[in-house]
């Protein structure tokens, strides 16, 4: 008897996705490493076609055709943050918006995973094990105050302050999936660990420029304000899949309620008697 050991390897999938600065304190969710899953708006609970998609249900980790599999992934993570001032001319007419300051960045996380299949009688199991970025904080923002003078010569306004918001740092999620399934019904179950570290800074620097305008330097004094995180956690998937055949495939996965444990220190002060406030959303006034 005669066995063939088959191994597919997905050596490079890219993901690309944009966030916004706004989301520092909350993070951005990842939700798919899978670039697939990813471009068919993180549909995939029915049926996968990866290690990675079958994060999302990990009942279908038993329905992958290969017996051993693994992938890697490089998600690249762009935040984007833009302003402008309306401009208007001499008879007070809005002639449109100027732009004074833009940011464009990218980040890099990486994912990596392995799994294997085993069938004997008329069932097959599965397992994989996986790490992957869960939450990324990465962000990086840069302004620079200006006035006008100068401006009527052709020449740059004098910097007046520097402001920088960043923020950096990833929680990383290793899990562990399971699935068993026959010809028709599959279930599986993932439980991950997740860990990561945090560090944001805060700061508004002035110039000497600007210093030697109010000739007092205790009036303009440099902020710097910084916060450092330790984040862990844990969460467990439960899904259930059930493929009628080539063109019909139903699935179900149930994610509880995950709580964070959340330790650290901001401005020198532990995060145990600070209150920080989370905003689910923030409209363009910044006030909800």
């Amino acid at each position: 008897m005669k066995t063939t050991l088959i191994v597919i390897m997905t050596l490079l999938t890219l993901n690309i996705v944009g966030y916004s600065l706004q989301d520092t304190n909350n993070g951005n969710i990842v939700s798919t490493v899978d670039a697939r899953t990813l471009s068919m708006g993180t549909s995939g609970i029915a049926e996968s076609y990866s290690l990675f998609s079958s994060k999302l249900n990990p009942a279908n980790l038993s329905f992958l055709n290969n017996r051993v599999g693994f992938q890697t992934s490089t998600i690249l993570n762009r935040t984007h943050e833009k302003r402008s001032l309306p401009m208007y001319n001499s008879f007070d007419a809005y002639s449109g918006d100027a732009v004074y300051v833009a940011n464009d960045n990218l980040f890099d996380n990486y994912a990596t995973g392995i799994h294997f299949k085993h069938s004997f009688n008329d069932l097959s199991f599965a397992a994989a094990v996986s790490y992957s970025p869960a939450i990324s904080f990465d962000a990086l923002y840069e302004e620079e105050i200006r006035n006008n003078e100068n401006s009527n010569y052709n020449n740059y306004p004098p910097i007046l302050a520097s402001n920088k918001i960043e923020s950096e740092g990833t929680v990383n999620s290793l899990d562990i999936m399971y699935s068993l399934s026959d010809d028709k019904i599959s279930v599986g179950f993932l439980v991950s660990t997740l860990t990561g570290d945090v560090n944001f800074q805060r700061s508004i620097i002035w110039s000497d420029t600007a210093r030697e305008k109010i000739g007092d330097d205790s009036v303009l004094r440099d902020t710097i304000n910084t916060m450092k995180r330790k984040i862990s956690g844990t969460q467990v998937i439960f899904g259930a899949a059930y493929k009628a055949n080539n063109r019909l495939s139903l699935g179900m996965s149930i994610t509880p309620s995950v709580s964070l444990s959340v330790t650290g220190e901001a401005d020198g002060v532990s995060l145990d008697i600070v209150v920080i406030l989370y905003n689910s959303a923030i409209d363009t006034t910044g006030t909800a």
